[in-house]
C-alpha cells in the first residue's frame, strides 16, 4: 500500500498547475488569431475594392474619352461644312441690319400727325365764342384795328354777364365788381382793372363805395349781327393762332363791317382778322391786312 502511494506523488508535480494563468493566456493567444485573421481579410477586401475602382475608373475614363472623341468628329465635320462661318456671318448681317435700322429711326424725322381744319375747329373753335362785339358799339374800329384796351376788354367781359342776374332799380343795373371781374379772367390773363366804359350806347360807370357798376339805362341783350369764318387754325406749343373772315350779315347779304359797303366778288372787303390765344386766353388780336400792309 505504501509503494502505490508512492507511485502516484511521482507523477503529480509537486507546483500544481494555475489555471486561471492558463485560462488568461488561452484567451489572449484566441484574441491575437482573430485580430490577425481580421487583418489579413480587412487588407485583402480593402485591395479587392482598389482594384475594382481602378478598373471602374479606367471604364470612366475610356468613356469619356470616347465621347471626346466623338464630339470632336462631330465639330469637325461642321467646321469642314462650313457650319460656323455661316453661322458667325448670319450674326454680322443681323447686327448691321439692326444698327442700319436703328440709324434709320433715328435719322427719319417723327411725324408730326397734322389734323384737319375741320378738326382743328371742332378742338379750338370754341375759343372765339367768347370773344364778340355789336356793331353798334363805340369799339367797333378799334377792335377791328387789334387795339385791345382797358375798356375794350371789359366791354367784351360784360357780354359773359348774364343780364338777368343783375341788381336791377326802376331805370338801371347793378353789377358787381367781382362779377365783371369773374367774366374777364375767363378771356384774359392779364391785371383785371375797375374803370368805366361803355357798352352799346350805355355808359357803365364804376363807384367806388359801392364797390360795383352802376348803368344808365337798363341792359338789353342784343344780337351781333356780324358774323365769322374760321379760315385757318395754327397750334404752335400753348399758342393757338385762329384766322378769320369777318362780316355783317343784313337782308341775307354780307357787308363791310366797318364801310357798311356791300361785299362782293369784285371788292371782296372782307375783314381778315388773327385771334391769338395763350392757355385760352385771348393776348392779341390782330387785323391781318394792316399786318400785310405794314400798318
Amino acid at each position: 500500500m505504501a509503494k502505490k502511494e508512492k507511485q502516484l506523488e511521482l507523477l503529480v508535480p509537486d507546483d500544481k498547475y494555475d489555471l486561471e494563468s492558463i485560462k488568461n493566456d488561452l484567451k489572449d493567444y484566441v484574441t491575437l488569431e482573430i485580430k490577425k485573421q481580421y487583418s489579413e481579410d480587412f487588407d485583402k477586401a480593402n485591395r479587392r475594392l482598389i482594384k475594382e475602382k481602378n478598373k471602374s475608373l479606367i471604364w470612366k475614363n475610356i468613356i469619356i474619352l470616347f465621347l471626346i472623341c466623338i464630339i470632336g468628329f462631330l465639330l469637325y465635320l461642321m467646321y469642314n461644312d462650313g457650319y460656323f462661318k455661316r453661322l458667325f456671318n448670319n450674326g454680322e448681317k443681323e447686327i448691321t441690319s439692326n444698327t442700319n435700322q436703328k440709324d434709320d429711326v433715328e435719322e427719319k424725322p417723327k411725324e408730326e400727325v397734322k389734323l384737319t381744319l375741320d378738326e382743328l375747329k371742332k378742338e379750338y373753335g370754341i375759343l372765339l365764342n367768347d370773344i364778340y362785339i355789336n356793331e353798334k358799339s363805340i369799339y367797333l374800329k378799334d377792335f377791328y384795328q387789334g387795339k385791345l384796351y382797358d375798356e375794350l376788354k371789359n366791354y367784351l367781359a360784360l357780354n359773359l354777364v348774364n343780364f338777368n342776374d343783375l341788381n336791377k332799380e326802376d331805370d338801371y343795373n347793378i353789377i358787381g365788381n367781382d362779377t365783371l371781374r369773374i367774366k374777364y379772367n375767363k378771356i384774359f390773363d392779364d391785371e383785371y382793372k375797375s374803370i368805366n366804359f361803355d357798352y352799346n350806347g350805355n355808359e357803365v360807370r364804376y363807384i367806388n363805395v359801392l364797390n360795383s357798376y352802376v348803368t344808365e339805362t337798363l341792359l338789353e341783350v342784343s344780337n351781333s349781327n356780324i358774323k365769322r369764318d374760321i379760315t385757318n387754325i395754327l397750334v404752335d406749343g400753348d399758342l393757338v393762332l385762329i384766322e378769320t373772315d369777318e362780316y355783317l350779315i343784313k337782308d341775307g347779304k354780307k357787308y363791310n363791317i366797318l364801310s357798311n359797303e356791300e361785299i362782293t366778288d369784285t371788292n371782296n372787303t372782307i375783314i381778315r382778322m388773327i385771334y391769338t390765344f395763350k392757355n385760352n386766353n385771348l393776348v392779341k388780336l390782330e387785323n391781318k391786312d394792316m399786318l400785310l400792309n405794314g400798318e
